[in-house]
């Protein structure tokens, strides 16, 4: 289906080389969530979740994916040094979607666990709707 991000069969250990495997870090998010508050139908909105690499390794994102195709991430592909704090951007399309809506991106990385997950909620307002 288009909501599944398509990277479910997708093995952990064919993403990530082995030897950051071996060397794991942790990202650490200035906020896990953000609200849009009401949108108005076919809105795309864009927020920047800041994330630091907490641990002592360089971070890897492998991958990126939102649990539906509306909310598409944009996240480094290049190694982030310790200590280094980067961003993701996150876009939702709002079109054909209604009321309130709470959608989950997910990064996948050099992380334990190496699933991350950060997310967006937003109330879309149907025009004519009073």
């Amino acid at each position: 289906s288009a909501c599944d991000g398509g990277k479910k069969n997708q093995k952990l250990e064919d993403m990530i080389p082995a030897k950051f495997l071996q060397a794991p870090t942790t990202m650490t998010f200035d906020e896990a969530s953000y609200d849009f508050d009401t949108i108005v139908q076919g809105t795309k909105v864009v927020h920047e979740f800041s994330f630091t690499n907490s641990g002592k390794n360089p971070l890897i994102i492998v991958n990126g994916f939102g649990t539906c195709g509306c909310t598409v991430p944009e996240y480094p592909k290049d190694p982030i040094a310790p200590g280094e704090k980067r961003k993701i951007k996150v876009q939702f399309n709002s079109n054909k979607k209604a009321g309130q809506q709470n959608k989950k991106v997910i990064l996948i990385a050099n992380t334990q666990p190496s699933k991350n997950e950060i997310g967006i909620t937003a109330y879309v307002k149907v025009p004519n709707e009073n």
